[in-house]
């Protein structure tokens, strides 16, 4: 059965008020998720610092099970389930991984052309969209009745079923955000929209709608979170993006009554030109700067925060015999800063000296079918810049290998 086409997911949410179930949304074998799910864990034990985990272990969260997440590798096993049951020495357990298109070029993929470009032109992703991924085989999950506080895209990936309830009216309040009463009576069940989900199927679930998941045996959710932008978080995502941000000794940092004239006049004003590069009267631009930026990080990245796990970047290729294309769903972006250029790159910045002509490469390179070293040294009209500038996009993703017909070669 091929992927349903959809055309527009907006338009099928009522603009992410709905909820709604597709059947069989996604087509791909039971092996290819099972193959696609091993390598994140794969590649999450090859991290340096194990990313955000949700641990749930027998309806006890245990955070400090993450420093244990490479006691096994999960390459030595032939069932993922196994693995997690060897590494959290229980049998019943509900883990969530954060981040998720950071760790899979795969899932990037899937999720970037069947949920993010699904959505059409009319949703606004200010703040980004995250991936996540739920392992396990608890029953209930593990909070009971719950809402969230952004919209969600649920796809089911097996192996397998899984049996969710939402409600498009709040339940009775004696039923949330917990798991015990919904073992002792089905009450709860009455005002509730029931749907069995199959490996392939996905559901949208909007902000604030309250709903949750039973599973039954082993099987593995993908979900795709859109961060709304609310005056909170668009603040504070402005900030965290300063790219005038200097390092800060928090030691010598301290508010009391004793020193709070600090926080006023003229030394308060000192202070902050000193740590952050701007004045308390410009701050409401800085934060707007650092919202552009992140939005030019999210379009280099599909929509995505984050981004490619270094253990993920390509260390080599043909680059004189290859030809290459944008990498699909993103785009590289740019933007001149004090006389310099900086490169947007799959969710990464990179500053180079300006010039004219690296503009017209990245303005090339996004709306070329397909390229070699050769058009882009005819366009920078110089060679090593180009094999370095072709390097840098390979190595960190925004391209890919297109074919290896070495039809544009130097030699030609």
């Amino acid at each position: 059965m091929n992927n349903i086409a959809i055309s527009n997911l907006m338009e099928e949410t009522k603009n992410l008020t709905k909820p709604k179930v597709w059947k069989y949304y996604i087509n791909r074998n039971l092996k290819d998720y099972s193959k696609m799910f091993t390598e994140v864990i794969a590649t999450v034990q090859q991290q340096k610092n194990t990313p955000p985990l949700n641990i749930n272990v027998n309806d006890a969260i245990k955070p400090w099970l993450k420093n244990k997440i490479n006691d096994h590798n999960v390459k030595d096993f032939q069932h993922l389930e196994d693995w997690f049951k060897a590494w959290l020495q229980e049998d019943n357990f509900c883990v969530l991984i954060d981040h998720l298109t950071n760790y899979s070029e795969d899932l990037f993929n899937m999720l970037t052309s069947r949920v993010i470009n699904q959505l059409g032109s009319e949703l606004n992703l200010s703040i980004g969209a995250d991936a996540y991924a739920i392992y396990g085989n608890y029953g209930y999950t593990p909070f009971g009745i719950h809402k969230d506080t952004e919209p969600i895209f649920l796809i089911h990936c097996g192996p397998s079923n899984k049996d969710i309830w939402y409600w498009e009216n709040p339940p009775n309040e004696d039923y949330t955000g917990r798991t015990d009463i919904l073992y002792s009576n089905s009450e709860w069940k009455e005002s509730a929209t029931h749907v069995v989900l199959e490996p392939g199927d996905m559901v949208f679930i909007p902000r604030h709608a309250y709903h949750l998941l039973y599973t039954p045996d082993f099987s593995i959710t993908l979900g795709t979170a859109l961060f709304p932008d609310d005056p909170r978080a668009l603040i504070n995502t402005g900030l965290s993006n300063m790219q005038q941000v200097q390092e800060i000794d928090y030691h010598d940092v301290s508010i009391s009554w004793s020193n709070q004239d600090l926080l006023i006049g003229e030394e308060f004003d000192e202070r902050i030109n000193n740590s952050f590069g701007f004045s308390t009267s410009n701050i409401g631009s800085s934060i707007l700067n650092g919202l552009i930026d992140h939005n030019l990080k999210l379009q280099s990245n599909g929509g995505f925060i984050g981004a490619p796990s270094t253990t993920l970047l390509n260390r080599s290729t043909s680059i004189n015999s290859s030809c290459y294309k944008l990498k699909k769903n993103t785009k590289i972006q740019y933007k001149e800063q004090d006389g310099e250029l900086v490169l947007f790159l799959r969710g990464r910045t990179f500053k180079v000296n300006y010039n004219e002509r690296i503009l017209g490469t990245v303005d090339y390179i996004n709306n070329a079918r397909k390229f070699s070293l050769k058009d882009i040294s005819g366009i920078l009209e110089d060679e090593k810049a180009a094999y370095k500038l072709l390097e840098l996009f390979h190595a960190y993703r925004s391209i890919e290998l297109a074919c290896n017909c070495q039809q544009h070669t130097l030699n030609d």
